[in-house]
């Protein structure tokens, strides 16, 4: 509405049907003299309220953006990956986080910004591999500079994210419209990095008649740098979920940290809850290889930077390794 004001308190457009009347020698709408009447006053006051809501609404943005830090910083000290659900709106971010989470907490409606609470949920895929999955706002096109400022908190988590799962409603006939909208609100995002890997999640296979739509195909090899491959999956129906997971856990091994510390092991017997721990998932590490020694548990594993540091006293080289499986 402020913009709308300063246009009627510059040009005097409206004075007289306010209660303000024309100078003589000028127009309201030309830049002469006009006598100040009513309608000026409260078009005056209207613009200092709007600021002073202005104000503060900004203030309770940015009190927003310092919660989800201090939160962002807590799940962070977990040691597990983040993933981060982003798309156009109506995409099927909130159905798939649900599945993926096999809960119906994250709401999930055909309604424009639906989610506006960043909202995480820790999964476990079948391999062991823990994530924190993060659900974002619906994207639209032309997204309003204003509107980004305002959404700041919830972009936040793709800036800070280690994985993004671009999910994209492959029934519409504008997938390719809204990938391309999506992308250029990413590089928008201050300090966003377009090198954070990206899975194309294609949604809603379930709805698509005749086989694969041509704009599926078409956006296998989309030039952009962070796309690094693609999964097809029905949220709805639950298809496709297995080879997300796959997909999920080769694309952090591969790009992310969470891949980069490849470590031997031998866990003595009587660090037994050591063991079941990472049996569990807790410490974010995959285990490739196991054998039962007379020494203690001979592993090779995969783990991220804090299991790797807590994991540090139980490295062997890789002659002890080989000496120690062959015994």
């Amino acid at each position: 509405m402020l913009p709308r004001l300063r246009y009627y308190l510059t040009t005097g457009a409206g004075m007289e049907a306010q209660g303000g009347s024309v100078g003589a020698g000028g127009s309201a709408s030309g830049g002469g003299a006009y006598l100040k009447g009513k309608g000026e006053t409260q078009l005056q006051m209207d613009r200092t309220l709007l600021k002073k809501r202005i104000s503060a609404c900004m203030k309770q943005l940015e009190e927003v953006r310092k919660v989800r830090a201090r939160q962002r910083d807590r799940h962070n000290s977990l040691g597990l990956p983040i993933v981060s659900l982003v798309g156009y709106t109506n995409a099927g971010k909130s159905t798939l986080m649900n599945a993926l989470a096999q809960n119906t907490e994250v709401k999930a409606k055909d309604r424009l910004f639906e989610t506006l609470d960043p909202t995480r949920r820790s999964v476990t895929w079948p391999g062991g591999r823990t994530v924190m999955l993060a659900d974002t706002v619906g994207f639209i096109q032309r997204l309003p500079e204003q509107l980004v400022a305002g959404f700041r908190a919830t972009l936040e988590e793709v800036v800070e994210t280690d994985l993004i799962l671009h999910v994209v409603d492959v029934s519409s006939p504008t997938a390719a419209q809204q990938i391309a909208s999506v992308l250029k609100t990413l590089k928008r995002l201050p300090h966003f990095k377009p090198s954070t890997p990206q899975i194309m999640v294609y949604n809603k296979i379930d709805k698509l008649e005749g086989g694969k739509a041509e704009e599926l195909e078409q956006s296998l090899s989309y030039p952009h740098p962070g796309i690094i491959g693609h999964v097809q999956v029905s949220a709805l129906q639950g298809i496709g979920f297995t080879a997300l997971a796959e997909a999920i856990e080769d694309t952090l091994i591969k790009h992310t940290d969470f891949g980069a510390n490849r470590l031997k092991l031998l866990i003595p017997y009587a660090d037994s809850a050591l063991y079941s721990q990472m049996k569990s998932g807790d410490q974010q590490v995959k285990i490739n290889f196991e054998e039962p020694t007379s020494d203690g548990y001979l592993m090779e594993v995969t783990a991220s930077p804090t299991a790797a540091r807590m994991l540090k006293d139980f490295e062997v080289s890789e002659e002890d390794f080989e000496l120690i499986s062959s015994m």
